[in-house]
């Protein structure tokens, strides 16, 4: 989980043009008709973050979900998709599980169930395309990227097995609970088990130890493997925060000098 900066902001100037690019004069007088009520909520989206599970839909303009979903898919959408997209790029990889390529735009409020937030900026999060299929099957996760605090303590831990003595190592995850709160705890909760990220993350790990491994031998000659996990283990931390797997793996080897400075 990582912040990403909100800087997309069109709203109701959006809502008013998307509507206007309708073909149908009848859906566009119904839209221009919806506009006040839709702006209302847009205001609401604001004032009830970061209570996210408590978002009630509206029901006038539920009635309504139809037009109102069919104006994401319209022409004039697709520079802000392109825009919102981007600027998830320039701030790292997908910020729901933190290494999936953004490839995708994900409706924060699923659109099926609040069709008054489809096109609204600050519901549209940047995310790979796993997380926004997850998303889509499990429904809401309770942490919004551009609003909602990540958690500093570092509770994401790996446990790497060496396999049979030789270079590869597999990897399991979990969580330290002791370090976060009962608030937080339901969080990691909710988030890590419709996201999948305990599997996801080790489906990967693997790959990624034999990759550092790799980079290792390039400079054995001149660094001691203490100093290179450390270095690595420290650029992790800052560049990822302390629970992307990354980091977390780079403790883990840090962590197991001595057997690594006898097989690597």
């Amino acid at each position: 989980m990582r912040r990403v900066r909100v800087k997309v902001k069109h709203n109701m100037k959006l809502f008013s043009k998307v509507s206007a690019n309708r073909q149908l004069i009848l859906t566009r007088n119904t839209l221009r008709g919806l506009a006040n009520l839709v702006s209302a909520t847009y205001r609401l989206y604001m004032r009830q973050k970061p209570r996210w599970g408590s978002f009630t839909p509206n029901r006038t303009l539920a009635a309504h979900r139809t037009i109102l979903e069919a104006n994401y898919n319209n022409p004039m959408m697709e520079d802000i998709k392109s825009e919102i997209r981007q600027n998830g790029k320039d701030s790292g990889d997908c910020p729901f599980c933190g290494f999936g390529e953004i490839t995708d735009v994900d409706h924060f409020l699923p659109s099926s169930s609040y069709p008054e937030y489809s096109i609204y900026t600050n519901n549209l999060i940047p995310s790979c395309h796993r997380c926004n299929n997850l998303k889509n099957n499990s429904g809401l996760v309770n942490f919004h990227p551009y609003f909602d605090n990540v958690i500093n303590s570092e509770f994401l831990v790996c446990n790497l097995t060496n396999k049979r003595q030789t270079v590869l190592f597999s990897g399991r995850f979990s969580i330290d609970y002791s370090l976060l709160t009962t608030t937080e705890s339901s969080l990691v909760n909710d988030v890590y088990g419709k996201l999948d990220l305990i599997e996801r993350f080790e489906s990967v790990v693997t790959n990624h130890v034999e990759g550092i491994r790799t980079d290792y031998d390039k400079i054995r000659n001149f660094v001691t493997i203490q100093i290179f996990l450390q270095s690595h283990y420290d650029s992790k931390l800052q560049l990822h925060g302390p629970n992307h797997y990354k980091t977390a793996t780079a403790k883990s080897l840090l962590n197991n000098v001595s057997l690594l400075s006898t097989i690597w």
